[in-house]
């Protein structure tokens, strides 16, 4: 593994700690109100005003369904390049069956040859592995900022589906 990959794959594990860790800043189990300070529970609490907004004093439960149309809405091109991305990783799947008979020892030359040639075969066909865990790195602080929403935010708590 090259310098670069190794400072982008330290990059992202220092950013997903930094993203994990303010999830649980200052206690999951304290509310969130408008006076909660930090990134997160200002982020946290911007999700529980968009569902608030978003339910038009009906029913919690629609701003809800909305507020996930939105999100879906807005991260389609995020999505669009995974599609793409697994489209092309579908289509070069039969050279890669064939590298793998033609190199199917379990000895590290094999499988250093293996690796060199699959990564020139992805490189010719355009393939970009790391294009599918984009969305889930943007998706999961969405999904774990709106749960925290729905449990920690007063006006969201209770049963939404009721109202």
């Amino acid at each position: 593994m090259g310098v670069k990959k190794k400072l982008q794959l330290t990059s992202l594990m220092v950013l997903a700690l930094f993203v994990m860790s303010a999830c649980t800043a200052s206690g999951t189990t304290s509310e969130i109100t408008a006076e909660s300070t930090g990134f997160w529970s200002k982020f946290v609490y911007f999700f529980a005003e968009t569902i608030r907004f978003l339910s038009f004093d009906t029913s919690i439960g629609l701003g809800i369904i909305l507020f996930t149309l939105l999100i879906r809405t807005i991260l389609l091109p995020v999505f669009q390049i995974q599609m793409v991305a697994s489209r092309k990783m579908q289509e070069v799947q039969p050279l890669v069956k064939e590298l793998r008979e033609r190199y199917p020892g379990r000895d590290m030359e094999s499988r250093t040859k293996l690796d060199q040639e699959m990564r020139q075969l992805f490189k010719q066909h355009g393939v970009k592995q790391s294009a599918s865990l984009w969305p889930i790195l943007i998706q999961m602080p969405v999904l774990l900022a709106l749960f925290q929403a729905l449990s920690r935010v007063e006006f969201l708590n209770g049963s939404f589906l009721m109202d």
